[in-house]
């Protein structure tokens, strides 16, 4: 477990900084696992222009900092010179017994004592640093008496304590949440009853919690189901999702949700009677949680089943046969769908969060909603819909985010797919009606019902309220659609006429002032020059990944190096001065933060295009990125576009 990963690393550099202008003695945060610089307030320029950026010296503070790290306990700080002459005080920050970072307070020197110039004169010499402004950096170096070290590090020692404590209790409540998720993958240790209804509805299978708190519904494995419960899985199957109801047991209250599975019904109940007791809204809570657990389970599940049976097909298929194709197309097609849901999930949460930030230029709607639905025409085709674009050729100008806009489009689209049987039609149209672009996706399918058109566009608000649906989705499209929309400046309505009706989403977004469309639509075009030839460095310590995104790289005509660690890259990067380095961030020993740090230092490697490609996406973690040298950064599992753009240093990657 990581520091960031159970403290607020935002909250916790508020706190430094506050500490740092209180008493003016640098203070730093370093991360016990790979070095990382995870807050710095204070910092001297002899340590970040000089010892830090200079790849021996740079080493001599790595060994300081783990001589540190090897010699702390908790609440005791452990005082040292470090190798390149400097006073520094380290504090551990621990969890659950493990090092998780050092609170370091540092670079000064004690009142009453000089520094050995002639040392430092002799490390200027031997690292090339500039005389004159680098003794001028040591003149800078803070001088504190001893009593005020006292004072700091006595303070800085009951913070460290204080972030060791929140630390422990944030680990304290993720090990309770893994333990409750493991519970939950076993239906006889779960404590809730589980059961199933063989097709002709007699339970095929109760756990021990339903033959013990449902006895009074009836639940005896073999016979046949309640009317009560053989009415709920009857609804499940008709529907062909899930149903849900609540029953009473004796003095109980239940909340039961049936899934169809095939012919079968997997039935899971959760006694409410305390939160009954306590009113309507809880037990609404708790039955929203329930489906949101069952749609994400079903959702992740479903595209596992074809990805596995089409890797079984891979395995022993013709590799240029029929069958071994259509794997391939299978594997792909469900693999999107999933990275789809997650990115969903991560996308709201972000926008919720306020975290998302667009990346706005000068676009063309017109321009990008034809692109889009070209992007979906096979989907209506394959689905027997009749799909129609109408766009004004002469354009739809605004400023926005090219990206986030196409998923506005292709998440509507993929809405308007899902709900329309064949023979229908969807309709994407753009207008510009005054001061706004308005873009507009219609069907004629399944439509909405007045009392969910107040709620359609809130996260995981779908069917349950509305039509019997036959696709799934975890009800985060919309939510999705409307978050981006408004951080456009923009908003987003829905209409229908009642169920069987069809459906209409009007977005409207702010139009550019019209001088500049003019200066837009007057614009020369030209055409984009064939990518250049690169040579590109590979860093990853995950062999498979390494070796696939080589071979990715390899089918765009570039040359390609891989390297498995932060050291064999730098020696690999020596040796054929690449163009462009794709490296991962979480590295053994020397991460990747690091490599951009020490490729960043030499100037035999100022043109060199630094990409990091990480599962590690949050804003924050972009941020981090960018920092320590990157000039890109690409989530894992990485887009093959995207690969091709940061390579080819195409303006428009992200």
């Amino acid at each position: 477990m990581r520091f960031a990963d159970l403290l607020d690393v935002a909250l916790v550099r508020k706190l430094a900084d506050a500490n740092y202008r209180a008493s003016g003695m640098p203070i730093g945060i370093i991360d016990a696992v790979d070095g990382a610089v995870l807050v710095g307030f204070g910092w001297q320029d002899i340590c970040t222009l000089y010892h830090r950026a200079n790849p021996i010296s740079a080493e001599r503070c790595r060994e300081s900092d783990d001589h540190v790290k090897h010699n702390l306990s908790r609440g005791h700080p452990c005082e040292y010179t470090c190798k390149n002459g400097l006073r520094d005080i380290g504090v551990p920050i621990e969890a659950g017994g493990a090092h998780l970072a050092t609170l370091f307070l540092g670079q000064f020197f004690y009142e009453g004592e000089s520094p050995d110039r002639a040392f430092f004169i002799e490390q200027a010499r031997m690292f090339g640093f500039d005389e004159v402004s680098y003794l001028a950096a040591l003149d800078r170096v803070p001088v504190f008496t001893r009593a005020e070290v006292e004072n700091i590090v006595s303070y800085n020692t009951a913070l460290a304590t204080f972030l060791s404590d929140m630390a422990e209790a944030a680990l304290r409540r993720g090990d309770a949440e893994r333990q409750a998720r493991e519970l939950a993958r076993f239906p006889q240790e779960n404590p809730d009853p589980v059961l199933r209804l063989a097709p002709d509805l007699t339970v095929a299978y109760a756990n021990d919690a339903a033959l013990s708190q449902l006895a009074g519904l009836g639940v005896v494995a073999g016979a046949p189901a309640s009317p009560p419960l053989a009415e709920l899985a009857r609804r499940a199957r008709a529907s062909g999702r899930r149903a849900d109801q609540e029953l009473a047991v004796g003095e109980r209250m239940f909340t039961f949700v049936a899934v169809a599975i095939g012919d079968e019904v997997n039935a899971y109940a959760h006694d409410i009677t305390a939160r009954a007791a306590a009113g309507r809204a809880l037990r609404d809570a708790s039955r929203a949680k329930d489906e949101f657990l069952g749609m994400l389970s079903h959702e992740l599940r479903n595209p596992l089943a074809p990805i596995r049976t089409a890797l079984y097909v891979l395995e022993h298929a013709e590799p240029s046969g029929q069958q071994a194709r259509r794997a391939r197309e299978v594997a792909g097609r469900q693999l999107t769908h999933l990275t789809r849901i997650v990115d969903d999930l991560l996308d709201v949460t972000r926008i919720v969060r306020g975290k998302v930030e667009l990346r706005r230029a000068e676009l063309d709607v017109a321009d990008l909603a034809r692109r889009t639905g070209e992007d979906h025409r096979a989907l209506m085709h394959e689905r027997g819909i009749l799909f129609e674009v109408d766009a004004p050729a002469d354009g739809a100008w605004v400023d926005g985010d090219e990206t986030r806009l196409a998923q506005v489009i292709g998440n509507l689209l993929q809405n308007a797919a899902k709900f329309t049987p064949a023979g229908g039609r969807v309709s994407l149209a753009v207008v510009v009606d005054g001061d706004a672009v308005v873009l507009c996706v219609a069907d004629t399918g399944s439509g909405i019902e007045k009392e969910l058109l107040e709620r359609i566009f809130e996260p995981f608000v779908q069917e349950k309220q509305s039509l019997a649906r036959t696709e799934g989705g975890l009800g985060l499209g919309l939510a999705l659609v409307k978050g981006l929309v408004v951080l456009h400046g923009g908003r987003i309505e829905a209409s229908s006429e009642g169920r069987g009706r069809g459906a209409r989403f009007t977005v409207r977004l702010p139009v550019l002032r019209p001088e500049r469309v003019a200066e837009l639509r007057g614009a020369a075009v030209t055409e984009a020059a064939a990518p250049p030839r690169r040579r590109v460095l590979v860093v990853d310590d995950n062999q498979d990944a390494a070796v696939s995104l080589a071979d990715l790289v390899q089918l765009y005509g570039h040359e390609v190096q891989v390297a498995f660690d932060g050291s064999s890259a730098l020696e690999m990067a020596a040796r054929t001065l690449p163009d462009v380095v794709l490296c991962d961030i979480g590295l053994p020993g020397m991460s990747g933060y690091d490599v951009a740090r020490a490729l960043r230092s030499d100037r035999r490697y100022d043109r060199v295009h630094l990409v990091a490609v990480s599962g590690y996406a949050q804003p924050e973690d972009r941020q981090r990125a960018l920092d320590a040298g990157f000039e890109e950064h690409v989530a894992k599992p990485p887009d093959p576009d995207q690969v091709l753009r940061a390579v080819t240093g195409d303006a428009t990657a992200h």
